[in-house]
């Protein structure tokens, strides 16, 4: 958080292009036939190689893999993130300090979205589990007034869940504006 405060000019740029914010949460346990969860993220990875519609989508981690980190030895302000949150592990610190970077960046990133916001979540979804999307995404997208009305009842809806403790959301929309 240091390292944002002294790079302002960072926030405003970890953001998707208008209509292409693409948040994801939780696992699935669909077409497994093991039926042993897999993270929504590789699932997600996977997906964008074959469908379209997602192709255009970003991710919080695709944009900050195309930031430059000034001033560190880092290719990127992914890799610089990843570097931070394996420091933290490493000086043992609890799950729910584990999270703070992430928080700190999907908030970021939650709130510089414009438009269309697309969704992609599965089980597990809550704040008990430390997912991000529950903590903290829903909440800032609920005060940004930049995303559109379709982005805005999704969600009440989601933040409705949320907070009734209806963790196995799952739930897909890919909006294509």
């Amino acid at each position: 958080m240091q390292y944002l405060a002294a790079n302002p000019g960072l926030r405003s740029l970890i953001a998707a292009p208008p209509n292409a914010t693409l948040l994801y949460a939780g696992d699935t346990a669909q077409n497994n036939p093991w039926k042993e969860s897999t993270p929504v993220y590789r699932k997600l990875q996977t997906m964008k190689l074959t469908e379209p519609s997602l192709s255009q989508k970003k991710t919080l981690n695709d944009v900050l893999g195309t930031l430059s980190a000034p001033g560190t030895k880092f290719p990127s302000l992914l890799a610089y993130a990843e570097h931070v949150d394996q420091q933290v592990r490493e000086d043992g610190a609890g799950p729910a300090e584990r999270m703070l970077v992430w928080r700190a960046l999907s908030g970021i990133y939650a709130s510089n979205a414009r438009g269309a916001v697309s969704f992609l979540l599965g089980d597990g979804v809550s704040r008990e589990a430390l997912k991000v999307f529950a903590l903290t995404e829903i909440h800032v997208l609920e005060r940004n007034r930049g995303v559109d009305s379709i982005t805005r009842e999704m969600v009440a809806y989601l933040k409705t869940c949320v907070l009734t403790h209806k963790a196995d959301i799952r739930i897909g929309l890919i909006r294509n504006v």
